[in-house]
């Protein structure tokens, strides 16, 4: 999803930051709709307390085997 589609829509963003660099996004966190949470998408917690009553959750990003 682009900066586009995230002006109708909350973009939240979370990544334990273990293979990037929270530069790389920077130029996203200006933006209203967006919120950065440095964290794991393995954290059932951080999850449960972030998105209470959702439907669902989109994983768009993975690391790939052998990288």
């Amino acid at each position: 999803m682009g900066l586009r589609e995230a002006q109708e829509q909350d973009v939240v963003i979370i990544d334990n930051l273990a293979t990037g660099r929270r530069v790389n996004i920077e130029h996203l966190l200006d933006h209203p709709r967006v919120t950065f949470i440095e964290g794991s998408i393995t954290d059932l917690d951080l999850l449960m307390e972030t998105f209470p009553g959702a439907d669902g959750i989109f994983h768009q990003a993975a690391n790939r085997p052998g990288r």
